[in-house]
């Protein structure tokens, strides 16, 4: 739902975008993935690649990590055409 939500929300927001980038979060035990959150990312194009905006993502996440200590970034996700 958040992926979904972050892809909608950036079609409507300035700087108007039609792809978006993210981590999932959540757990892994074995085999057993349970996918709880996800934390949007900041990021770039140039020369027709994405940069990631690195020191945004590690603030992100060093917050998350504080608040739910026991999830992890278990992935990534992104959406759009560009």
């Amino acid at each position: 739902m958040n992926c979904a939500d972050h892809c909608n929300r950036s079609k409507y927001i300035e700087p108007r975008r039609t792809r978006v980038i993210g981590v999932l979060l959540g757990k892994q035990e074995g085999r057993e993935v349970e996918l709880i959150n996800s934390v949007e990312l900041s990021f770039t194009v140039e020369n027709g690649k994405n940069v990631i905006d690195e020191a945004f993502a590690a603030r992100r996440l060093a917050a998350y990590k504080t608040m739910f200590p026991n999830l992890d970034c278990l992935g990534w996700y992104t959406t759009g055409s560009e």
